[in-house]
Formats: structure tokens, C-alpha cells, sequence
């Protein structure tokens, strides 16, 4: 925001209308990175990712979420997103409230006393929160989104009062006010936009109005002739109100804040602690003339500076890492191209893409042709190797190849082959005999078995004629 306000002041050489105040802003989720420090969360409000849980859909319960700090001005608006989700007939007289007021919250709410009294409702009125969990008579101004009207039927309104500290208010007796604007922003599919305008200038006003999903902005509360003070205190509280004893089901609306956004009107001042105004960019009095816009001008270009300076030799040591890489990239797509070229020469198509998977049965083939019988002839090449192992270890006599056989050793030789050829006929003779012997052994047992065989059945036959 600040960096905006000074491109419209060199644009247009004036000042702008507004500034946010970071502190009191804020946009789901909240961390205590991004500001969750400066808020006090009671009751059922707890921060989520998605949003702030104000309320749960469960009768006698009580949520507050209020900013710990005052803000400095009376020139402000508040922009936040709320979401009302329930049954139809919800069985609490429920309501929403936020609150501009003089009074620092966190100083007088004694949260550690209402939970030991385990009873939201009466916690709150022994230390006279009974007004939507605030007071009663409360000295500022209250926005009031309230689900039932005063009969406790359901019919949503948004009302404002504005009060000095010493009238008396009650939910469902005074308020919703007589003007209420009835709106039903219950159960809509995006959070509901609620905006609270607060202006010194023309004699003072303060303007409420809401926008529902799809739909133009709506004013809900309107008073002129006002002017608030600065140094109030900003918060929303919610109570889901006791069980009618006409409902049938113990259920109220889930209550969800999903943004807060504060802009101050007043450019003379800071709005807020701990924001421009204290960090020494600006002083108090800041932006009122040319020559403060300059001097702000120059404080920012100076601190510009000092951060590029510092950045510089990282950002430049960022840029050669980057330029290396990029050259790294085009040698491996280099690579690439020069590979794919090859590949296809390898085919014989040069000038279209390599077939890929012609390219895969190919080498599949090949490895099959390879890997085929691979078994049987790892098996015959043992039986090689084995053989010519019992070759080299069998005894027989040295002989240089230039020496001849002698006479003796041929004489010898012959011999020996004869014997070996006399014993071979002898074998096979002897064998022949006893083949025989057999063969004559076999025909005359057969014979006589006939035979017998024979006279059996002619015994037989004589025996049957008979």
C-alpha cells in the first residue's frame, strides 16, 4: 500500500485517498507471521487455514476476536467477510456484533474466571458482558448482524447503535433496533461483505452496509451529524444464545470470519501503531506537503539502494548460474540431434525419424538368435573340454616328431592287433554257441508244450462226444 500511495503521488502529484493499516488487516489464514500476535482470540474463536472460527453450529457458545491495539484516527472503514451457516430453523437466538469502542477489551475480560465456570452465558454476565459479549452499556459504536427478531423468529437484520456509556441495551428488547434493515445473509454459498464507513468530514457520519453474494451494496444503518473520536478499539463478538424450548434440534449457525481489511481516510497521521508513522520513513505530520512527499521520496530511493547494492553480486552470481545451465541444455539437445541422426543413417532413412521399434525386434532378434541352444552347446563344450583333460592324462610313450617307428615296435604293434582279433572272433564264437544251444533249449520246450497241449484238448473233446 505504501509503495501504491507514492506511484500516485508521482503520477498525479497528489496525495491518495486512503491508506490500509496493515495491523488491523489481515487475510486467511492468519499466522503469527503475517499479524496473528496482534489479536485476542476467546471463547470458541480459533484461527484455521481456511478462515476464523468464530462460532461452531452449537447453542451457549461464545467467540471474540478483538485487536489489542487502539487505532489513531476517526477518518476509517472497515471492510470484513463473514459467512452465517445453519439449519433452517437454527434453535439459538443468535448474533453477531462489531464493535468500535473506547474500552481495551483484553483489560477487562477475565477469561481465565468464565472458564472455570464452564457456562458461556453466565460467565458473561458476572462480568457484564450480556450485550452479545460485551456490555451492556458500552461507550462507542455497534454494528449487529442478529439472526431472530424480537418474536425469536427467524428473520436476519443488521442494525447500529451508537452509545455514550450510560443507556442500557439487551438483545432482543432493544435490539434489533426499530430501523433494522432486514437482510438474510444466513446460509449463502460465499462469505457476506460487511462494511463500516466512519467519517469526520460534512458535520460527521457513520454508515453501515452490507453486499450479498451477487448483489449491489445495500445501506443497513445510516447517522449523521456524528463524529466519533480517534483511539478506539475494533472487534467482533458472537454468542449462538440458549436452546428456545420449542426447538427440536440444539443447533445454531457456524460462524466463520474469512478477511478484515481497515483503511484510514486520515493522511495526516499514521493510524495505527507500530505503521509508517513509527518506522521512521514518516513522521506524524507526514505527506502534507511537496516537500515532505519528496523527502519521503528520497528516504525510500536511498533505502532502494542499500537492498540493490546488497543483492547485486548474489543476483549477478544467479545470473551466470542460469547463462551455465542454459549453455548445458543446448549441448545435451546438440547430443540429441547428432544421436537421432545417426540412428537413422543406421536404418537407412535419413530422412525421416528412425523407426524405434523396428530398431527394439531387431535387437531382440539378435539376442535370441544369440541366447538360442545357448544351454546345449555350454554342454557339449564340457564334455569337450573334459575329454581332452582325460586325453592329457593318459599314459603313453614320448615321441619326437622327427623320430620313426622302429622294426621292433611294428612287429610288436602287429602282434598285438592279431591277438586282440583272435580273442574278438573267440568272443563273438562263443557267444554264437550258447545262442544256439539256447535257441534248440526253446524250440523243444515249445514242442512239448504244444504237444501236451494238444492231447489235453483231444481228452477234452472224446469226454464231450460221450
Amino acid at each position: 500500500p505504501l509503495l501504491a500511495f507514492w506511484g500516485t503521488i508521482a503520477a498525479k502529484d497528489e496525495t491518495v485517498d486512503r491508506l490500509e493499516m496493515m495491523k488491523h488487516s489481515f487475510e486467511s489464514p492468519i499466522t503469527y507471521d503475517n499479524g496473528l500476535a496482534d489479536w485476542f482470540s476467546t471463547g470458541t474463536t480459533v484461527a484455521t487455514k481456511k478462515a476464523v472460527s468464530m462460532t461452531p453450529g452449537v447453542v451457549d457458545r461464545f467467540g471474540a476476536w478483538w485487536h489489542r491495539e487502539p487505532i489513531d484516527t476517526n477518518d476509517f472503514e472497515i471492510d470484513f467477510a463473514i459467512q452465517f451457516e445453519g439449519s433452517a430453523s437454527p434453535a439459538a437466538d443468535q448474533a453477531v456484533a462489531l464493535w468500535y469502542v473506547y474500552e481495551n477489551y483484553t483489560a477487562v475480560f477475565d477469561e481465565r474466571a468464565a472458564i472455570k465456570t464452564r457456562d458461556w452465558t453466565k460467565a458473561l454476565e458476572e462480568q457484564s458482558l450480556g450485550l452479545v459479549g460485551y456490555r451492556k452499556k458500552f461507550d462507542g459504536l455497534g454494528i449487529f448482524l442478529v439472526v431472530p427478531d424480537k418474536s425469536k423468529s427467524v428473520n436476519p437484520s443488521v442494525s447500529g447503535v451508537l452509545a455514550d456509556g450510560r443507556t442500557e441495551y439487551a438483545l432482543l428488547d432493544d435490539i434489533p433496533t426499530s430501523d433494522a434493515k432486514k437482510i438474510n445473509f444466513r446460509n449463502t454459498n460465499v462469505p457476506v461483505t460487511v462494511r463500516l464507513r466512519v467519517s469526520p468530514k460534512h458535520g460527521g457520519s457513520v454508515v453501515a452496509s452490507v453486499k450479498l453474494p451477487d448483489s449491489d451494496w445495500e445501506e443497513a444503518f445510516r447517522k449523521d451529524g456524528v463524529k466519533m473520536r480517534p483511539g478506539g478499539y475494533v472487534g467482533l463478538t458472537t454468542v449462538t444464545g440458549a436452546k428456545r424450548s420449542s426447538a427440536v434440534l440444539n443447533t445454531a449457525d457456524r460462524v466463520t470470519l474469512s478477511n478484515m481489511h481497515m483503511f484510514n481516510y486520515d493522511v495526516s497521521r499514521a493510524g495505527e501503531m507500530g505503521g509508517v508513522g513509527d518506522s521512521g520513513l514518516l513522521d506524524d505530520k507526514y505527506l502534507q506537503t511537496r516537500k515532505d512527499q519528496m523527502d519521503a521520496v528520497n528516504r525510500l530511493t536511498r533505502m532502494l539502494a542499500r537492498h540493490l547494492s546488497e543483492v547485486g553480486p548474489k543476483e549477478h552470481a544467479l545470473f551466470n548460474d542460469v547463462v551455465a545451465l542454459q549453455q548445458k541444455v543446448h549441448d545435451l539437445e546438440q547430443s540429441m540431434k547428432t544421436l537421432k541422426r545417426e540412428v537413422a543413417m543406421s536404418l537407412g532413412n535419413e530422412s525421416t525419424a528412425p523407426d524405434v521399434g523396428s530398431l527394439k525386434n531387431d535387437l531382440v532378434g539378435l539376442r535370441t538368435i544369440f541366447m538360442k541352444d545357448s544351454h546345449s552347446h555350454r554342454t557339449k563344450l564340457d564334455a569337450v573340454h573334459a575329454a581332452v583333460k582325460d586325453t592329457g592324462t593318459t599314459q603313453r610313450p614320448a615321441r619326437t616328431l622327427d623320430s620313426a617307428p622302429t622294426q621292433g615296435s611294428l612287429e610288436e604293434q602287429f602282434l598285438l592287433v592279431s591277438r586282440q582279433t583272435q580273442e574278438l572272433e573267440d568272443t563273438v564264437s562263443s557267444s554264437s554257441s550258447w545262442s544256439t544251444i539256447f535257441f534248440v533249449i526253446l524250440v523243444v520246450v515249445g514242442v512239448g508244450v504244444g504237444v501236451s497241449v494238444k492231447q489235453r484238448m483231444d481228452s477234452y473233446e472224446k469226454k464231450h462226444h460221450l
